[in-house]
């Protein structure tokens, strides 16, 4: 998904087709849940497929604010949550959509669902998390350096979230998604934008090409040619 009401889709990564959108709204991220893809993007653009090939636009029918941006979208706890511009953060049971109160008004940039918990990041530092996507906890991030990206992950029997953000902030999460504990990763400077973890590789993207690759220990963080 992307600019303009873009959507492709492949079976298999290597021959793309489009897709008619119904919109030529910017289209910011997409996720997968209950049988269901579901796409937000621009002044609360929410669109629905079952297959990823015939798109219902949703945007009246969900009520986001036409003012504000979704930004990410995810799905878990039998419940739709997408995040935006303002704090704002919306719920659905694919029936409608309520917006629940985050108690902020900074623009959320990642949303990340793993073992039961909603995470919520953005600009500012602020991190937000819930059970049930309904009612959220501000969590003391430590920084105040925007958080851009992050994912879930689970090795060797440990799970976390870890976020990133500007200037190489890198946290992540002890003690049952309620403790952020910062990284020590001091070789990384650059806006980090997203990470991945594979193996016994991390993988971290940023601004300007940039790419870092770590392992287990917190001072094995190097700059790779992109």
């Amino acid at each position: 998904v992307g600019f303009s009401g873009t959507i492709l889709t492949s079976t298999d990564g290597i021959t793309w087709t489009s897709r008619t959108s119904g919109t030529t709204k910017n289209i910011n991220n997409v996720a997968y849940g209950n049988s269901k893809f579901i796409a937000v993007g621009d002044n609360g653009t929410t669109l629905y497929s079952s297959d990823g090939i015939t798109w219902t636009d949703w945007t009246s029918s969900c009520g986001a604010n036409d003012n504000e941006s979704l930004w990410d979208v995810a799905y878990g706890s039998s419940t739709w949550v997408a995040v935006g511009d303002n704090g704002s953060i919306y719920t659905s049971d694919e029936s409608s959509c309520t917006k629940r109160t985050s108690g902020t008004t900074v623009e959320f940039n990642e949303l990340i669902y793993g073992d039961s918990t909603f995470v919520a990041a953005g600009d500012n530092g602020t991190v937000l998390t819930s059970s049930d996507g309904i009612t959220w906890t501000s969590r003391t991030s430590g920084t105040t350096n925007n958080l851009y990206g992050g994912a879930y992950y689970n090795y060797g029997g440990y799970r976390s979230i870890l976020l990133v953000g500007s200037s190489g902030k890198t946290l992540y999460f002890e003690d049952n998604y309620t403790t952020l504990t910062a990284w020590a990763a001091p070789s990384m400077t650059t806006d980090i934008f997203g990470f991945v973890r594979g193996g016994t590789t991390w993988v971290y993207v940023g601004r300007s090409g940039t790419i870092y690759t770590a392992g287990d220990d917190d001072e094995d963080v190097t700059a790779r040619t992109s």
